[in-house]
């Protein structure tokens, strides 16, 4: 964890970095391309919802470009394949083009 208390999950496919911050168990977006975040712009979490639950809501929502070792452990708890789910949403051609 960092030592503003903030974990990182990875970068959305909107180039946005995505924070977790398990003090106010919400969720924190940084600004594409930069690591600067505000904690007080964070959107809190129902009580019920995982870090694995969060990982899945965006992956939905808009995917994932890149996840953090933590956000890997986490991804299992909502049955991602971190390997074969995350990161495919808007690259077609993910497999490097083999058929």
């Amino acid at each position: 964890m960092s030592e503003d208390g903030l974990q990182k999950l990875g970068v959305d496919a909107e180039g946005t970095p995505v924070y977790y911050d398990a003090e106010r168990h919400s969720r924190v977006d940084g600004h594409a391309g930069s690591e600067s975040v505000a904690r007080e712009d964070g959107v809190s979490l129902e009580q019920s919802t995982s870090v694995g639950q969060l990982i899945r809501e965006i992956e939905d929502d808009v995917g994932w470009d890149e996840l953090s070792d933590y956000a890997r452990d986490h991804a299992p708890e909502e049955g991602l394949d971190t390997e074969a789910d995350i990161g495919r949403k808007g690259s077609p051609d993910e497999d490097g083009g083999a058929d």
